[in-house]
């Protein structure tokens, strides 16, 4: 009767200890949720055709090479001219989170749906910073496009600004 009654306890403490740990998981969004969070919007607003929406994940402070917040703003615009709404599917992503700072490799499969239909498989590294409590995108770079590597952005692209 004693050993029962003491496995109740035990399995009544497990319980609430579960039920905590479940309460506190819910409240506490940890850094790399809200990156993957901010990733998914990003994606929602290309799957969109929305530049608007894409560009509020990039901060304004980019910089890297030789684009600015700007310049990609006007790639941006002129990709979803040119190729409209963007499926995307994402194949692998890994994200390493180092206090302020963030690091997401990606590889993903794009189709675009507009008037000149495209399918692509591409990787990109994106860094990120905390700024004010929000993540925002640092620095874009494309790693590899259909299978070929890649040294940024490819010339094409850079025209669409």
């Amino acid at each position: 009767m004693v050993i029962r009654k003491r496995l109740l306890y035990i399995l009544a403490a497990a319980v609430c200890v579960f039920v905590i740990w479940l309460l506190v998981d819910l409240v506490i969004t940890s850094d790399k949720e809200r990156i993957v969070r901010k990733t998914d919007a990003l994606f929602a607003a290309v799957a969109e055709g929305d530049a608007d929406g894409l560009m509020a994940t990039v901060s304004p402070y980019y910089e890297f090479d030789g684009l600015t917040w700007s310049d990609w703003n006007d790639i941006v615009q002129g990709y979803f001219k040119l190729f409209g709404p963007t499926k995307v599917s994402v194949l692998r992503k890994k994200i390493n989170v180092q206090g302020k700072l963030a690091a997401m490799d990606i590889s993903i499969y794009a189709r675009t749906t507009g008037k000149w239909r495209q399918s692509a498989r591409s990787s990109w590294s994106l860094s990120w910073r905390k700024q004010e409590d929000e993540w925002q995108i640092t620095k874009i770079k494309l790693i590899s496009m259909n299978g070929r590597q890649m040294e940024g952005l490819p010339p094409d692209i850079r025209r669409l600004r």
